[in-house]
């Protein structure tokens, strides 16, 4: 079996692998967030924090966690450094847009049946 190539993608790159995968609406919305705190070019150095995102999103703290998990385990996102707490306040973990190889086929396949008309199940 090859090994996966995990790769980061700029920001709009990945927002179309976002619309394209079946995440549902709440993973996309938290995942939509994320990348609003991205750098456009590289889709790194993405440091929002939950409290933020729960914010941004109307989700509670817990449900941003949750999804992000689902970002992490699909390999649509990469936690460069773990979030921690320093005094009072809290250090955010610090992400970076990515997408493995075989992601990326599947968004493009769901993207061309879609403008052919071809029906997706």
């Amino acid at each position: 079996m090859a090994a996966r190539k995990l790769t980061a993608q700029p920001r709009a790159d990945w927002e179309k692998l976002i619309r394209w995968l079946p995440l549902g609406a709440t993973t996309q919305a938290v995942a939509y967030a994320l990348a609003t705190f991205a750098d456009n070019k590289t889709g790194e150095n993405v440091r929002p924090g939950e409290r933020l995102l729960a914010q941004a999103t109307g989700l509670s703290t817990r449900a941003v966690r949750e999804h992000t998990n689902v970002l992490l385990e699909e390999g649509l996102l990469y936690r460069h450094s773990n979030g921690k707490f320093h005094g009072r306040r809290g250090w955010a973990s610090v992400f970076v847009l990515c997408a493995y190889d075989r992601k990326i086929e599947l968004a493009e396949k769901a993207e061309a049946d879609w403008n052919t008309g071809t029906r997706i199940t």
